[in-house]
């Protein structure tokens, strides 16, 4: 197998110059699904209940407050 050929060449602009880069692939082999296992699950912030005060500060509820701006 031709390394070049297996290689990854980039052209980049930066900073008004040509950038010329060759990076050469990895001898391991990278299992991205079981890289992303190991990493869990991305949980957003949690899901603020109607009936909760603000988070705002307001002092009054949700519903009443940000909620109700939002739609």
């Amino acid at each position: 197998m031709d390394i070049i050929g297996a290689g990854d060449f980039a052209v980049t602009n930066y900073d008004g110059k040509t950038v010329f880069s060759y990076k050469i692939p990895s001898a391991e082999r990278i299992d991205f699904a079981e890289e992303a296992r190991k990493e869990g699950t991305f949980r957003g912030s949690p899901k603020i209940g109607r009936n909760a005060l603000c988070p705002c500060g307001s002092g009054k509820k949700y519903k009443n407050c940000c909620l109700a701006k939002k739609k």
